[in-house]
């Protein structure tokens, strides 16, 4: 009798959203979920998600998914369903500008 595989699951905690220009409010955790043909990387309290066959590049897809879904939101607010608006909150309760440093700031 053969054993099918059966994909795992695993979780990451975020800290942190490198090569960005904001950081987390608190941290966030992220689903990986691999199938025969790639790797979904997800996040529950946004319903932000993303797809790639390479791992890393469907993480740093992820990245980049979780910081246009708020840019777009926070672009539009004027414009926000009253549903909309709820998910802009969430992710501002999530995410914000991060602060530029004295280095940076002194240029």
């Amino acid at each position: 009798m053969a054993v099918s595989a059966v994909p795992t699951t695993a979780t990451i905690t975020l800290m942190d959203l490198p090569g960005t220009k904001y950081r987390l409010l608190k941290p966030i955790v992220a689903q990986i979920e691999p199938d025969s043909a790639g790797f979904v990387v997800s996040e529950q309290c946004t319903g932000v998600y993303h797809y790639d066959p390479d791992l890393a590049q469907s993480f740093a897809g992820f990245i980049r998914a979780f910081v246009g879904e708020f840019e777009f939101l926070e672009s539009n607010e004027s414009k926000l369903a009253p549903a909309m608006m709820a998910e802009l909150e969430r992710f501002r309760a999530l995410l914000q500008k991060r602060e530029p440093d004295a280095a940076t700031a002194a240029r």
